[in-house]
């Protein structure tokens, strides 16, 4: 698959693409991102792994409680959805 220079940059591994706004400021991520979906059995424990990682660093409060956030959407959307959660292809 043959992909202009343009398209390289907002794709990831070949699987998807896009871009990606921060919600605070509505500007545009241009630094590489990654996609980790709540139906995959590695995304809850690198999520916990994550966090505990940003508190040894330093991470600021509020990035902290918004990951403690998604942690637990996550948590809530696999519990209703045994039947989507597999191991990532």
């Amino acid at each position: 698959m043959e992909l202009t220079d343009a398209y390289k940059d907002r794709i990831v591994d070949f699987k998807y693409s896009g871009d990606v706004v921060k919600t605070e400021d509505g500007s545009k991520v241009t630094t590489p991102w990654i996609v980790l979906l709540a139906k995959d059995d590695a995304t809850l424990p690198t999520l916990i792994f994550y966090v505990g990682k940003c508190i040894e660093l330093g991470t600021s409060q509020q990035h902290i409680q918004g990951l403690l956030a998604l942690i637990e959407r996550v948590k809530k959307w696999r519990e209703e959805n045994p039947n989507l959660c597999k191991v990532p292809d």
